[in-house]
C-alpha cells in the first residue's frame, strides 16, 4: 500500500483554493444559516458561495475521503485531513455541511447495503438532500434507549407512530435518518436504524423557538408514515451499534465547534478595533486571549492525534467524550471572549446594517449554552470518562 504524498496534496490544494475560493466565502465568523447543508430548502448567501460549492462538488471536495462512486474524492482520511486544513487556512467555510455528510453517509457507509450506499450517498455527497436526525424523543433524552416510537411492519413497510425533539433543521430536511422501536420486549435490541423521507404523508414538523430568537429544533410527529423496509441501515433490530457508532461521531462534530479555525481570536481582536482603542493593552484581556488560542490549539492536537489513532485501529469510544466535553467548554469560552471583545456592540441583538436575518455575537452567545448540552450532556461525558478511562465506579 503507497504512503501518500502529503505535500504534494497539500500544494495542490493550495493553489486550487487560490483560484477557485471567492472572497465572500472565506471569512470564520459567517453565522449557521450561511453554511450550506444541502438541498432545496437551503439556501446560498450569495452567487460566489453557490459556485464555491458547485466547484467543490465536482471535485469530490464535499466528501473528499468517500470512494467516488458514492460521490466522494476517492482521497486517504489524511490526505482529507489536508484538504480540509487548507481551507480553514483561508478562512472558508467547508462547501458542505451537516448531518447527512456527517452522521448520516458515515452510517450508510459503516453498516449500510451495496444498494443503500449507491442510492443515497451521492445524493449527500452532491447537495441534492439535507438530512436531519431524529433520535431524541420527549421521554429518551440521555436515556436515549428508552426510545417509543413504534415501527410496526406490514409487508415490505414499516408503519411509524410516535414523536421525535429537538430535530435541528427537520423544517428544511428532505430525509431523516432516525431510530424506531421495530421489538418493544426488549431495550437496545429492540430499535433499528432507518431512513425516513420526510415527504411520506403523516409526517407533521412544528419548530420550536429558540431563546436567540431563531428556530432551528424541532418537534416531528409520525401518524401511520409508511417507509420501506429496503430503507434500514443495518438490520433489523441491530440499530442500537449504528447508533453508538454515530454518538462518537457527533461528540467529535460537537469538539470541532471549539477549534481555532473556526475563529481566530487575536485576529478577531484587531478587526474589531482593539487596537486602535487600545483595549488590548489591559493585561487580563490579553491572559484571556492567548489562554482561549492556546485551549484552541490544544484541542486541534487532540483531534488530530485521536483521528490518527482512530485510522491506526487504536481508538476508545470514551476520546469522543474527552473531545466533546474539552471543544463545548472551549466553544461556551470563544463566545464570551467575542462579546468581550465588541463591548457595547456585543450586546446587539438586530443589526440595522446587516438586516434582521444577521446572527449578532450576542445571539452566538446563547447558543453556546446548548453545545454542552447537544450530543450528550457534559455530565453524561463525565460519566464515560470516569468508567472507561479513569475506571472509577459506576
Amino acid at each position: 500500500m503507497s504512503v501518500p504524498d502529503l505535500d504534494a496534496v497539500r500544494a495542490e490544494a493550495r493553489g486550487w483554493i487560490a483560484e477557485h475560493c471567492p472572497a465572500s466565502v472565506r471569512n470564520p465568523l459567517l453565522g449557521e444559516e450561511a453554511r450550506y447543508q444541502g438541498g432545496p430548502n437551503f439556501p446560498f448567501t450569495n452567487d460566489e458561495h453557490r459556485q464555491w460549492f458547485e466547484a467543490c462538488r465536482d471535485r469530490g471536495w464535499t466528501a473528499p475521503d468517500w470512494a467516488r462512486e458514492y460521490g466522494g474524492g476517492g482521497y486517504s482520511p489524511a490526505e482529507a485531513a489536508v484538504i480540509w486544513d487548507e481551507m480553514r487556512r483561508v478562512d472558508a467555510i467547508r462547501p458542505l455541511n451537516g448531518t447527512g455528510l456527517s452522521m448520516a453517509g458515515p452510517a450508510i457507509l459503516q453498516f449500510g447495503s451495496e444498494e443503500v450506499k449507491r442510492r443515497f450517498l451521492p445524493m449527500i455527497a452532491s447537495g441534492e438532500t439535507c438530512w436531519c436526525q431524529g433520535f431524541s424523543e420527549p421521554d429518551a433524552g440521555s436515556d436515549l434507549a428508552g426510545l417509543k416510537t413504534r415501527a410496526m411492519s406490514d409487508g415490505d413497510d414499516y408503519i411509524i407512530n410516535g414523536s421525535k425533539i429537538w430535530t435541528t433543521f427537520a423544517h428544511r430536511s428532505d430525509w431523516m435518518f432516525g431510530l424506531v422501536r421495530t421489538d418493544p420486549s426488549v431495550k437496545q435490541r429492540g430499535i433499528t436504524f432507518l431512513l425516513i423521507d420526510m415527504k411520506t404523508p403523516g409526517i407533521e414538523v412544528r419548530p420550536i423557538r429558540m431563546i436567540n430568537g431563531h428556530s432551528v429544533f424541532n418537534e416531528v410527529f409520525f401518524t401511520d408514515v409508511r417507509v420501506p423496509k429496503a430503507n434500514v441501515v443495518g438490520a433489523e433490530n441491530h440499530g442500537w451499534s449504528v447508533a453508538k457508532y454515530l454518538m462518537e461521531r457527533e461528540r467529535d462534530t460537537v469538539a470541532e465547534f471549539g477549534f481555532s479555525g473556526d475563529l481566530e481570536l487575536v485576529d478577531y481582536a484587531r478587526k474589531s478595533g482593539l487596537w486602535q482603542e487600545g483595549r488590548i493593552t489591559d493585561p487580563q484581556l490579553r491572559l484571556e486571549l492567548a489562554e482561549a488560542e492556546v485551549d484552541s490549539w490544544a484541542l486541534d492536537c487532540s483531534l488530530r492525534r485521536f483521528a490518527e489513532e482512530k485510522e491506526a485501529g487504536r481508538e476508545s469510544g470514551a476520546y469522543s467524550s474527552v473531545l466533546k466535553y474539552c471543544g463545548s467548554r472551549i466553544y461556551a469560552a470563544r463566545a464570551e471572549m467575542v462579546v468581550t471583545l465588541l463591548g457595547a456592540e456585543g450586546l446587539e441583538w438586530r443589526s440595522v446594517h446587516d438586516g434582521d436575518d444577521k446572527e449578532t455575537a450576542a445571539m452566538a452567545w446563547l447558543l453556546a449554552k446548548a453545545v454542552p448540552i447537544l450530543g450528550g450532556t457534559s455530565e453524561i461525558q463525565l460519566n464515560i470518562i470516569s468508567r472507561a478511562i479513569l475506571n472509577l465506579p459506576s
